[in-house]
This record gives structure tokens, C-alpha cells and sequence, in this order.
């Protein structure tokens, strides 16, 4: 029984450091503002949230954001407003 007791810290820390990646991408996609949200429905909003947590990798979500950013540019052009950079 203390044998197990004794190892317990250090699989909590393991399994916090194994899990460090991925809680960071979900916050990063949490916290970092949506190119041209003002434009977009709450429902677009949590699908570009859910497609960038569920990239694989940060190219994947690199490719997402660039095609998101010129999706909202041309949305922005056809409204006639400007977005900032």
C-alpha cells in the first residue's frame, strides 16, 4: 500500500506535463481573437473554435486561420467594411 501512495505525485506529474500541449491549444484557441468575428454568427464562431482545437498540428491550424482570414476579407469587401489588420 505505501508503495502505491509513494508513486502517485509523480503519475499526477506525469500526466500533467503529458497533457500541457494540449490544454495549451485549447486555450490559445479560446483566447486568441477571431479574425473578422463582428462578421461572423455565434454558430461560425464555434466551428472555427472547434476546427482549430482540432488541427493536429500548428501548420493545420496555420492553413485553417489563413483561409478563414481570406473567407472574412472577401465578407468584409461584399459589406463594404474594412477590418483591421
Amino acid at each position: 500500500m505505501k508503495t502505491y501512495v509513494k508513486k502517485i505525485p509523480a503519475l499526477v506529474c506525469a500526466l500533467v506535463l503529458m497533457a500541457g500541449p494540449v490544454l495549451v491549444s485549447a486555450q490559445e484557441a479560446d483566447e486568441m481573437p477571431i479574425y473578422g468575428s463582428q462578421l461572423m454568427t455565434e454558430e461560425e464562431r464555434m466551428e472555427y473554435i472547434e476546427a482549430i482545437r482540432a488541427a493536429e498540428s500548428d501548420e493545420e491550424r496555420d492553413v485553417i486561420r489563413q483561409e478563414h482570414r481570406e473567407m472574412m476579407k472577401e465578407r468584409a469587401a461584399d459589406e463594404g467594411i474594412t477590418l483591421p489588420e
